[in-house]
């Protein structure tokens, strides 16, 4: 656990994991240069379970790089400061990660919760996508809830376990690289309350967040190919996979569709030739892929145009890819010029 500034909701959030039903832990906490009371809350534990360290601030991802290099433990677990751990979670992830090998990172699903711990909403990702299925999909946007992880440390060392202090979205970034060494599963049932907070860092999808997440995926997918991708494509995906809301003039339209269908058939190569996913999940990855096919063609074409060539070549390859893909009244109502400039 790292905390800057967070004696509001600490204590709450350290008593949580010192009531778990699996008792044999060691809690590493990150103050990360508090200026208020946290130091003070976090002082008073007397549970040996428990080790604090005071540091100067240096920012979320250097905390909780220290802390992976401060811990010794086989399993590394992933806790927020103002959030509330359910009793179980430790417990059945550690059982979930001990019974299946396979298995390098885990995580579970979230009740939201306000400041004063009312229920907003809950969240929980299907735990029954198969694994293949889900590294696929882990390579074009992030389905990581970061606060309720917990991994092999044999896994983070072998990805580079230092989180990137300097990159707005550590966790994509550490998870984009553990997704093509190990499998990640969500689990099923709840591992925390997680608290939705004014202060709370958040996905901004702009820019600079659109930035980084070329940067990541710009790796990714030069890890699986052998080579960076040609032309704009990258700068392309990143935009799609964020569905970044950005003025017209921003987004990157100079990518063709045929380029972006391209760099996208030869991911899907690449990623097939490397894992080689069994006949029913290679049949799943081409839904998958059918579907955003779609979901690109209405944030590419559509809402930032409209290009209606472009978006005729997309529809084209989902149907390729599942040919009884299904289109929305709406989205047929969008594409009903694109299909009168084909009669004509």
């Amino acid at each position: 656990m790292a905390v800057y500034n967070g004696a509001r909701h600490l204590a709450k959030s350290v008593e949580s994991i010192l009531g778990q039903t699996f008792p044999q832990f060691e809690f590493l906490i990150i103050d990360d240069g508090s200026t208020d009371e946290s130091a003070a809350i976090l002082d008073q534990y007397a549970d040996s379970r428990i080790r604090v360290i005071h540091t100067e601030n240096k920012g979320l991802g250097a905390a909780l790089s220290l802390g992976v290099q401060e811990s010794r433990a086989p399993f590394i677990a992933r806790m927020d400061a103002d959030d509330i751990a359910l009793p179980h979670r430790l417990g059945f992830q550690i059982e979930a990660l001990r019974t299946r090998p396979n298995l390098g990172l885990v995580d579970g699903g979230t009740i939201w919760i306000d400041e004063q711990d009312r229920t907003l909403l809950t969240s929980r990702r299907p735990s029954h996508i198969p694994p293949m299925l889900l590294r696929w999909q882990l390579l074009w946007q992030n389905l990581v809830t970061h606060p309720t992880v917990m991994l092999r440390r044999s896994v983070l060392e072998q990805a580079g376990q230092n989180y990137d202090s300097a990159c707005s979205v550590e966790d994509y970034d550490l998870w984009s690289r553990i997704n093509l060494i190990t499998f990640i599963q969500h689990l099923p049932g709840y591992a925390l309350r997680y608290r939705r907070t004014e202060t709370g860092m958040t996905m901004t999808r702009d820019l600079s967040q659109m930035d980084t997440m070329e940067t990541i995926q710009s790796r990714q997918f030069t890890q699986l190919l052998g080579k960076p991708l040609p032309g704009t494509s990258t700068r392309c995906f990143a935009a799609l996979s964020l569905q970044t809301s950005l003025p017209v003039e921003e987004y990157p339209l100079q990518t063709d569709s045929r380029e972006l269908i391209r760099d996208t058939e030869a991911i899907k190569a690449a990623f097939f030739d490397r894992f080689d996913p069994p006949p029913d999940e290679r049949r799943l990855i081409h839904q998958d892929l059918a579907h955003r096919y779609l979901e690109w063609t209405w944030i590419h074409h559509l809402r930032h145009g409209p290009h209606f060539a472009g978006a005729r070549h997309l529809v084209r390859m989902a149907l390729d890819h599942e040919p009884g893909t299904v289109l929305s009244l709406n989205f047929l109502k969008a594409l009903i010029p694109s299909f009168s400039e084909t009669i004509r």
